[in-house]
């Protein structure tokens, strides 16, 4: 009896031609999945690139949980080590290591990352001024910067004088490499305190004894010292009224350890690597370990925690797991009981959670395949790409949705709080205003306009992690929930759509030079570029509203000619006449297209332009750098005009 191969048939009552074609559909989806799912080493140096010592210490996640205060905000270790390998490096990590094995690295045995790769320089200019080789990588050393640290010292003094706006690039870059430069020193010797050093090699048996210090350690290590303090301070007090000449050994012995501690302890004070809260007259101040020991807190909860630091310090150092992951333990329960009900230290975990994840860079992934699939879906008419690329989409977006409400969640925020969370959530309403275009069409246009949304703004918003904290503290003038989940999640989702209905304005003029004899593809097209530019209108205008009533409440005026409400009512004005103009037939199909891609520019110059201005109420958001992107953008949108706009009027008679 002859079996028929069974037929394998989608949802909806379209089947493969086999179950072999099926197979490499499911393959597919398998395999990039597995690619998304699996840990992205998004940045990271290639082993082969660079040797690394063996790690002390085979287990970081207890010390990836240690709450630092960063900016305002209070982070794991895991973050703060993550920011600052991206500031310095441009990277995530280095080598094959994640942030927080190399940071362990820094913090514990620092003599082994001199020879790490890890200042991004990114002029040459620069690496010249110091006297140093060029490196193609464009990355270089501690070691590679010693000789030149007094002339970029200099170098960079100079450059701080001048204003901002009178710096060129070369001497932003002094000023960002000097910046980096200490704070990777100010790390350096943030453990020092709990390794031994020859400054503490004590000579004078006598005094050992006094202060009950182990004669079997030498040198000693500067916390040794600190927790006899008291010891040292009894030995010392008498000699106030007694002359250096009638000093016994033991005095002056105790005199020159006590000198050498001061001047460790003014030296390393001030330093930016804070991890130990203390509460000062009813406030919660944080101090680092150095600074602790240089105010001299010596009551016991303030000696617990530098005790748990050394004992981390030397677990790390003598390779003994359980005992740092206990010190690490111990650590944090000291600083949660302190700030017992602090709420940013009670969604630590989750923060780890959603650092490990890699949400955002797993859905850019997914995003960048669907787009590829989607696009040979438009090109082809075979069924398997159409919902090869739709699958991936939906994986993408679910993952993408899944981190902005961990981010939320984690900062108690709404989703915009920055730039680099606007460009979060435009994009992430940029791939459902996708989805609805495609449920309407059906054409493949929704799946590759969301797709390329998705992977662009995703990609641009990786530039802002360099620049700091993500999830930092709300600027005073957006500090309101309230006006922060109406008037600008609006106003955002206004650039949604504006800038989506110019990616389809894009697919038109192209779709229209390619093929002009599929006209009912291009009226699809322009049915939903419409749709778009209708939707980004609408919300732009109520978004402007609902800013004006804010700046009632905020600032007594409703409205008041700043950068920023500017660019949102050019945003409509322009809108309003693409829209009036098509009416009255003043402009055909092809120029309404190309309005569209123009309105992508005037939402970036709203978006991104005013903020360079750096003027204006809106005080947030300024970045540096940014100009020469949207001028090289701005170019390419206005020569993709000036081609496509004449070459599709040419290819279609009737427009």
């Amino acid at each position: 009896m002859n079996r028929r191969r069974p037929q394998i048939v989608c949802p909806g009552g379209t089947g493969f031609h086999d179950g072999s074609v099926a197979r490499r559909f499911i393959y597919s989806i398998c395999l990039l999945c597995f690619l998304a799912f699996t840990p992205l080493t998004f940045g990271y140096e290639s082993a082969a690139e660079v040797a690394r010592p063996p790690l002390r210490i085979g287990d970081l996640t207890e010390f990836k949980r240690i709450p630092v205060l960063h900016q305002g905000r209070k982070m794991p270790m895991q973050t703060y080590a993550r920011l600052f390998l991206l500031q310095l490096s441009g990277r995530a990590g280095y080598a094959d290591e994640s942030p927080e094995e190399w940071f362990a690295r820094l913090l514990f045995d620092p003599a082994t990352t001199l020879d790490d790769r890890i200042f991004l320089i990114n002029h040459p200019e620069v690496a010249q001024a110091l006297n140093i080789p060029v490196r193609e990588g464009r990355r270089y050393s501690f070691t590679d910067l010693h000789g030149g640290m007094g002339r970029l010292r200099e170098l960079a003094m100079r450059a701080s004088r001048l204003e901002s706006e009178d710096r060129s690039q070369v001497e932003n870059e002094l000023l960002r490499v000097f910046a980096h430069q200490t704070v990777y020193l100010d790390l350096f010797h943030a453990f020092e305190f709990a390794r031994p050093h020859p400054a503490f090699a004590l000579g004078n048996r006598e005094l050992i004894e006094t202060i009950e210090l182990p004669d079997d350690r030498s040198p000693y290590r500067f916390a040794d010292l600190f927790f006899r303090a008291g010891a040292l301070q009894r030995i010392i007090e008498p000699l106030a009224d007694k002359p250096q000449s009638a000093w016994t050994e033991l005095e002056a012995a105790a005199i020159e350890v006590s000198n050498t501690m001061y001047e460790w302890s003014q030296r390393h004070q001030e330093s930016t690597f804070v991890l130990i809260p203390l509460m000062s007259h009813g406030e919660e101040v944080w101090l680092s370990a150095w600074d602790t020991f240089a105010l001299g807190f010596r009551d016991a909860p303030s000696l617990e925690a530098l005790n748990a630091l050394v004992e981390l310090s030397e677990a790390y150092q003598q390779g003994q797991q359980v005992d740092f992951d206990m010190a690490a333990r111990h650590f944090r329960r000291l600083v949660v009981e302190r700030l017992e009900g602090d709420r940013e230290l009670a969604y630590m975990d989750w923060e780890i959670r959603f650092n490990n994840l890699n949400l955002f860079n797993r859905a850019t992934l997914l995003y960048g395949f669907a787009f590829f699939i989607a696009l040979f879906a438009l090109m082809s008419r075979f069924k398997w790409p159409y919902r090869l690329s739709a699958t991936l989409l939906i994986i993408a977006f679910l993952l993408h949705t899944t981190g902005m409400i961990m981010r939320m969640v984690i900062m108690g925020r709404p989703p915009m709080t920055n730039l680099y969370s606007t460009f979060i959530f435009v994009s992430w309403m940029c791939v459902i205003l996708g989805f609805f275009a495609e449920a309407l069409q059906k054409n493949s246009i929704g799946w590759l306009t969301s797709s390329v949304s998705g992977v662009l703004l995703l990609m641009f918003s990786r530039r802002f992690e360099m620049e700091g904290d993500t999830m930092g503290q709300v600027v005073a003038v957006l500090d309101s929930n309230f006006w922060l989940s109406t008037h600008v999640t609006t106003i955002t989702a206004g650039y949604a759509g504006c800038l989506l209905a110019g990616v389809i304005g894009h697919v038109y003029l192209v779709h229209a030079v390619i093929n002009p004899a599929r006209t009912d593809r291009l009226k699809s097209i322009y049915y939903a570029m419409m749709g778009m530019l209708g939707f980004g209108l609408t919300f732009s205008f109520l978004g402007t509203m609902l800013g004006g009533v804010w700046a009632d409440q905020s600032w007594g005026r409703f409205w008041g000619w700043d950068p920023k409400e500017n660019g949102a009512l050019l945003i409509v004005l322009w809108c309003s006449i693409l829209y009036h103009a098509r009416l009255t037939k003043w402009i055909g199909d092809v120029a309404m297209a190309a309005g569209c891609i123009f309105g992508g520019i005037i939402v970036m110059m709203a978006w991104l332009g005013v903020n360079l201005l750096g003027v204006g109420l809106h005080s947030y958001g300024f970045t540096s750098g940014l100009a020469m992107n949207l001028f090289v953008f701005t170019g390419v949108e206005l020569l993709f005009i000036a081609v496509f706009a004449p070459w599709a009027r040419k290819r279609l008679p009737a427009a």
